[in-house]
């Protein structure tokens, strides 16, 4: 009897996790790699997702142009799955989105960094030569492009964190090597057990709701 119980039991468990399984499958993509790195579920009920591709890629019925090497990409879905709006932040060398946030009014950021220029919408960033500079974006749920802002110097910097604060302040954290310049703060990182070079240092900042 015990037997046969744990029989039903199993049966109807199995028929339930069938059940629970996957409602919504959507994808996007590129004849080459493209790859996701963050993705929020945002309080009007879309999700967000933020990543790099590298050729022309599609979003449902959206197509984003291919600049080169990786591009950053933004895309929000709506409830069903499907694509609300797609933009690519984009230049000639790699870009990646890393990092994606929204804050209490409902507006979207994205981080990630670049090299020498990128753009999005009719707006550019430029990185201090050809290193690797870090950018942070704003958009509004409808995908308008609020503004962007790029900071860094002459070595190579990333950002591993975002976050908003309920003032609609931005902080971000990261990595850097050599001078890196956020606003009207300049930096430069410590050498590297007497070597000579420039190791990485930790650098936190808050950037105000405006840019």
């Amino acid at each position: 009897m015990k037997k046969l119980l744990f029989i039903l039991i199993l049966v109807n468990f199995t028929s339930f996790c069938r059940a629970q399984m996957v409602r919504t499958l959507t994808t996007g993509g590129s004849a080459l790699n493209d790859e996701p790195s963050d993705v929020i579920r945002h309080s009007q009920n879309k999700i967000i997702t933020t990543g790099y591709f590298n050729q022309v890629i599609e979003f449902g019925n959206i197509v984003l142009p291919f600049k080169g090497n990786d591009d950053a990409f933004i895309t929000c879905q709506n409830a069903d799955g499907t694509y609300a709006w797609a933009k690519s932040i984009a230049g000639p060398l790699p870009d990646r989105g890393t990092l994606v946030q929204e804050d209490a009014g409902g507006n979207i950021y994205v981080a990630g960094y670049f090299r020498n220029n990128a753009s999005v919408d009719n707006d550019s960033i430029f990185s201090d030569s050809l290193s690797q500079d870090v950018f942070v974006a704003k958009f509004n749920l409808q995908g308008a492009l609020q503004w962007i802002r790029a900071y860094g110097g002459s070595g190579i910097e990333n950002v591993t964190g975002l976050t908003i604060t309920s003032s609609g302040d931005i902080w971000i954290a990261g990595q850097f090597t050599g001078i890196a310049r956020f606003g009207a703060f300049t930096f430069n990182s410590s050498e590297f057990y007497n070597s000579g070079t420039q190791g990485y240092d930790i650098y936190m900042t808050k950037i105000s709701p405006d840019g």
